[in-house]
């Protein structure tokens, strides 16, 4: 009886310590994956720019100030509010780019014709943007209930997770942009410890599914949308 309690321990261990070298054989190929997708995606979109050196005169401050203005306008317009997507208050909004207005050079392999297309922003209020901007949160796109949702990634966010994004039916940013953002986002939050990492290696920005879905719905063609 004694023999048969120690062979049960051991089969334990064993099975045990096969489920440990399987975790790590996924951590090591997450990690490869995830090398390979900040080279080919391009994930360095949302990094910080490089400094040119600026005399940030008087003229350069105005005309800077003038595209916010333009950029906020045409925004405005295209979705039809003025209302944070975020909190629906109207005070302190600005135009929040999801490709920075700084990575012009990466306009084209997103198939955008320019960063100030106003379905490559959001409006949002000036903290919001600010934590967008930083990546503390991100937006999701469900295609099956057909809106977008606050995905925390930082606890520096002062957002609740999985908190309905208001974004008036019918328009929609650049989805391709927008889900770029999102993995983004993820991979920045896995390496530096924010998130565990069977959710980076499961998560699904639902880009294809979304067009799939869209076409089905017939509401608007895919291409205007995606």
């Amino acid at each position: 009886q004694s023999t048969w309690g120690m062979d049960t321990l051991e089969q334990k261990i064993s099975v045990l310590e096969k489920s440990v070298d399987q975790i790590d054989l996924e951590v090591v190929l997450f990690n490869q994956q995830l090398i390979e997708r900040q080279k080919v995606e391009k994930l360095h979109a949302w990094s910080e720019p490089t400094l040119t050196t600026s005399s940030n005169s008087d003229e350069e401050k105005k005309q800077k100030e003038k595209l916010r203005r333009q950029f906020k306008s045409s925004l405005i317009k295209y979705y039809g509010t003025d209302k944070c997507f975020i909190s629906n208050n109207s005070e302190n909004v600005v135009g929040a780019h999801i490709l920075k207005k700084s990575r012009t050079d990466l306009i084209a392999d997103f198939n955008i014709d320019s960063v100030f297309n106003p379905r490559n922003g959001l409006l949002m209020q000036k903290d919001y943007e600010r934590e967008f901007d930083l990546r503390l949160f991100t937006i999701i796109y469900d295609p099956f209930k057909q809106k977008y949702f606050v995905k925390v990634i930082s606890e520096l966010s002062s957002l609740t997770d999985n908190a309905e994004v208001l974004i008036p039916k019918g328009k929609h940013p650049f989805r391709r942009v927008l889900s770029y953002h999102a993995q983004s986002s993820i991979d920045k939050g896995y390496l530096h410890g924010k998130i565990r990492i069977e959710i980076a290696r499961n998560f699904k920005t639902f880009s294809d599914a979304s067009t799939e879905v869209l076409n089905k719905s017939n509401t608007e063609h895919s291409s205007d949308i995606e």
